[in-house]
């Protein structure tokens, strides 16, 4: 079962290489691991090296080299057509490798692009030029990484410290809109190159992830199948996840081991219906949540077993499995697109978005659905988040210029809307919704590009419009002279109305202007004309509770019109929002 090392590495590579590489290959081929987990395993990584070595064709080094090197990209490897093939590859052993769980066999890989290839044909998408990928191993793959560390180290001894090194994982806040710079070798490795075919690599005092070097594999046959290259910074991400129900709880035993200090928690997944949230059911796929079990738990428990542990709870020897892994999740993520504008609305049934309480439905239509059924469907995107600056009531207008919004279109299939399409779009929306609504402005911008709505969140004034339902009349003098008032201070506790929505506290807002005259003709009492309807015209600062300005909702708005003007009520009868002050988005002309 000797491995040679020359029938895989050249030898600059060898040269780089502790004495014991030669003993560690041998045992490495004894336990059943395939060429390409022998070599990242021994600490090396060469791209065009792992791609060889993965295919179907077994030759030295010499050999690897001269086919990677001369052969045309689209004939270095047979991609299966059918996803279901399964068939090992000549250069995984008929038992499976026990290291990579087959995952680095060219059974695997193939079966994997293929199923990816199917799933991009079966959703084209318009205006990409480049992928990049986003892979997903069992973690239990970080304690059969330790074990072998583990069975090397009692074989040869103590001093083979780099191979059984496994490498933790930089905790990194996952932003698919955001993606993490690309991946690069440590400062701390040179990279070298080797001059059998000229390409670069590098050695490490640690394993090479399955991880990584799977993610190599599958990049090098999508930019062929897809005829897309791969960016690390692209639009399109490819996200797959590879499980394997046998070994899926085979790290349970460390939990009984108190020196391991390992708390693995099973949770039933919740799953959202409409406005409600249930726990899935046990006939539900992935209906059990774990925690406390990622790569970096394992790791860190197991780096307190020693061969003894292994051999007494029954790990060793490793298992192999002549199965490939199931691919338990595999889609294509494209990055949000922003779609910018404006909205008015002329009908008092339309919320600003979609209303529930308790799974009833407050209104039946909003601006975002009305707006987002059009959108959505031209885009062929898998939905929407809808944004806008502030939003009024059911019962309330928005006129004038109209008031700014965004939609965040989530995983679009058209990536390359020109402006006459969204003009397009825009009549569409309009004509469908005629006397609803009205959309404007529309244009795509980017994500950093929504800050100044964001931003305006507490700055933005509003002017409105209300006719107010008076208890008794008022003279022309008291309404001139509550116009006459600038800068009104408030002191606005939450409203009754909203108190369910929203933390009950005081706010301090503010009126910047406002006029009251009369709306109906009064009548006259003591030889003075009194009116008891009036046409409040204001702007106040963001976020001021007109109607609650109007009545005092019970004294919690404090001053309000009914105190001004020294009567027992105070009712509004219809309130329109006229300007939205937030130059944003730029006007399309």
């Amino acid at each position: 079962m000797k491995m040679v090392l020359t029938q895989l590495l050249s030898p600059t590579i060898l040269q780089h290489l502790p004495p014991a590489a030669q003993a560690v290959a041998s045992k490495l081929k004894e336990i059943g691991c395939c060429r390409v987990c022998i070599v990242r395993l021994l600490g090396v990584r060469k791209q065009r090296l792992f791609i060889a070595l993965c295919s179907p064709v077994s030759t030295d080094a010499a050999g690897i080299a001269d086919t990677v090197s001369t052969a045309p990209p689209s004939t270095s490897v047979t991609i299966a057509t059918d996803p279901s093939d399964s068939t090992p590859a000549p250069s995984v052993s008929s038992s499976g490798c026990p290291a990579c769980l087959n995952l680095l066999s060219h059974a695997s890989v193939s079966a994997a692009v293929a199923r990816a290839h199917a799933l991009f044909s079966e959703k084209p998408s318009r205006g990409l030029s480049s992928f990049l990928v986003s892979v997903r191993v069992p973690v239990q793959l970080a304690l059969r990484a330790h074990a072998i560390g583990r069975i090397v180290e009692k074989v040869i001894g103590p001093d083979v410290t780099p191979f059984a090194n496994v490498a933790l994982r930089d905790p990194k806040r996952f932003d698919l809109n955001d993606p993490p710079k690309s991946e690069s070798a440590s400062a701390a490795t040179a990279i070298l190159n080797d001059p059998l075919d000229n390409q670069p690599f590098s050695v490490h005092g640690h394993q090479i992830e399955v991880k990584e070097v799977l993610k190599h594999l599958l990049i090098h046959h999508l930019e062929q199948t897809l005829n897309l290259p791969f960016e690390s910074s692209s639009a399109l991400q490819l996200e797959i996840g590879f499980d394997h129900p046998e070994t899926d709880t085979e790290y349970d035993f460390m939990g009984a081991i108190k020196k391991c200090g390992l708390n693995v928690r099973k949770k039933r997944k919740r799953v959202r219906e409409g406005s409600l949230w249930r726990k899935m059911r046990d006939d539900e796929h992935g209906h059990i949540r774990i925690e406390g079990a990622t790569w970096n738990h394992i790791v860190h428990a197991a780096e307190n077993l020693t061969y003894e542990d292994y051999e007494e709870h029954g790990y060793l020897p490793l298992k192999a499995f002549p199965s490939l892994c199931a691919i338990g999740e595999l889609k294509f993520l494209h990055f949000s697109l922003w779609l910018a504008g404006r909205y008015n609305k002329y009908n008092r049934t339309i919320s600003n978005s979609r209303m529930e309480f308790k799974g009833e439905r407050l209104a039946q239509e909003s601006v975002e659905e009305l707006l987002a059924l059009h959108v959505d469907k031209f885009f062929g995107a898998d939905g929407h988040k809808f944004s806008s600056a502030g939003r009024e009531d059911v019962d309330v207008l928005m006129l004038g210029s109209g008031r700014p919004f965004y939609l965040e279109i989530v995983n679009p299939r058209v990536l390359d809307a020109t402006p006459l399409e969204l003009k397009q779009v825009q009549d569409l929306v309009n004509s469908e919704n005629d006397g609803k609504i009205k959309v404007s402005d529309l244009q795509l911008v980017g994500k950093h590009d929504t800050k100044p709505l964001k931003d305006s969140a507490a700055t933005k004034r509003k002017s409105y419009s209300t006719l107010v339902r008076l208890s008794s009349g008022v003279t022309m003098d008291q309404l001139n002279a509550i116009s006459k008032l600038k800068d009104l201070e408030l002191k606005q506790q939450t409203p009754i109305r909203v108190q369910n929505s929203r933390s009950d506290m005081v706010r301090e807002k503010i009126i910047h202007e406002l006029n009251v005259v009369p709306e109906d003709e009064g009548v006259l009492e003591d030889q003075e004309r009194k009116f008891s309807l009036v046409r409040v015209t204001l702007t106040t600062s963001a976020g001021t509770y007109v109607k609650e300005f109007m009545h005092s909702d019970g004294g919690r708005t404090v001053p309000s019109l009914k105190e001004l003007l020294v009567v027992e009520s105070a009712s509004v009868e219809t309130l329109d929002v006229l300007h939205v002050f937030l130059d944003w988005p730029p006007r399309v002309i």
